[in-house]
């Protein structure tokens, strides 16, 4: 067994790994939350699928070239786990606005109430 091969297959069980371990730790989160990062993990398994695929079809192929591979993967991922993150806490910010902020209809409502 190559050494492309152990990686191939390490990354691969690496990534289904995260899947139970994900939905454990997001278990108390948001429903739609766990639903976007379960997503986004098969995406980053299905990347490692084909990574293994490569390596199997191809043999010869450098260690570089699969070591890079898998980093870029798990890069992807990283910044696609990130980014939900990011998106869900901008919505729930959105969703909550600051006390001394006041909304559109509020401002409507000054606007008629105030004598001219």
């Amino acid at each position: 067994m190559s050494t492309q091969l152990v990686l191939s297959v390490s990354g691969l069980i690496f990534s289904i790994l995260l899947l139970p371990v994900l939905g454990a730790a997001l278990s108390k989160k948001d429903r739609l939350l766990r639903k976007y990062v379960r997503l986004c993990t098969l995406f980053y398994t299905s990347g490692t699928i084909l990574i293994l695929l490569i390596t199997i079809i191809k043999p010869d192929i450098p260690l570089l070239w699969a070591l890079l591979c898998e980093i870029c993967a798990f890069g992807i991922y990283v910044v696609s786990y990130c980014m939900i993150f990011f998106v869900v806490k901008k919505f729930a910010e959105g969703a909550n606005p600051p006390a001394n902020q006041k909304t559109d209809e509020m401002n409507d409502i000054d606007k008629i109430n105030k004598p001219h």
